[in-house]
């Protein structure tokens, strides 16, 4: 994870903050979930729908 440079994350439920202290500052995230969650205030793009909506469009 310290060289990732895009990180997914769809539809999570717990804490991942091991992960989240491992990436790079210029690691982009992109969240994908309706609910509130911790990646909220840290993700470069919330995407607020259900995972199975969002990848029927791509």
């Amino acid at each position: 994870m310290t060289k990732a440079e895009l990180v997914l994350i769809v539809g999570s439920k717990g804490n991942y903050s091991y992960y989240l202290n491992n990436l790079s500052p210029s690691t982009s995230i992109i969240q994908i979930n309706p609910q509130v969650t911790q990646f909220d205030n840290i993700a470069t793009l919330n995407i607020k729908d259900e995972a199975d909506n969002v990848f029927k469009k791509l």
